[in-house]
């Protein structure tokens, strides 16, 4: 794979102009059932897939009859990430697919999901490298449980112990 250094809006843009051609391919498919996402990583750690880290010519690329997904070592943080998503995804549409374009949109836009970040790199037993607001989601442990406020373990039970009414910002009785 070639990395594409393009800007969001640009990959965006790019990718509702031919979302008329790809329907039938269903590219939201990863993108609107986050748990289907996480269970397609799942499943390649099942099957045996891993992932190799080394200096390669590329930003990654993907060899199915080994199960093997290769990434660059040089490449840093979102990159990495956004590259180890799009041989993921890749994996996911198989030939339907062959835009790469296309295919880096559904990485990136998967990638901005915590849950899908955090199981692929913990899936493939990869780095955690927290950089940017997904990856804070994803790995700081004071988030784990993504669907709640962030609570400091210093902080616990603060508002019980003070009568603190948040939505009020008052003290109550």
């Amino acid at each position: 794979m070639v990395s594409c250094h393009a800007s969001w809006r640009v990959v965006g843009g790019y990718v509702w102009n031919r979302m008329n051609i790809l329907k039938e391919v269903g590219i939201l498919t990863l993108i609107e059932d986050n748990e289907k996402a996480v269970s397609w990583i799942n499943s390649l750690v099942d099957q045996g897939w891993a992932v190799v880290e080394k200096p390669i010519q590329s930003d990654g690329f993907q060899l199915t009859n080994i199960k093997r997904i290769y990434i660059n070592s040089e490449l840093r943080d979102y990159n990495r990430d956004i590259t180890l998503l799009h041989e993921i995804v890749s994996t996911f549409y198989g030939d339907k697919i062959k835009d790469e374009i296309v295919v880096e949109w559904i990485a990136r836009r998967i990638r901005a999901d915590p849950k899908i970040l955090r199981q692929a790199i913990r899936g493939f037993g990869l780095e955690e490298r927290v950089h940017d607001k997904a990856s804070y989601q994803a790995f700081n442990p004071y988030t784990c449980d993504l669907d709640r406020q962030l609570e400091f373990d210093f902080a616990r039970g603060y508002f019980d112990r003070f009568k603190i009414n948040i939505m009020a910002g008052k003290h109550y009785s």
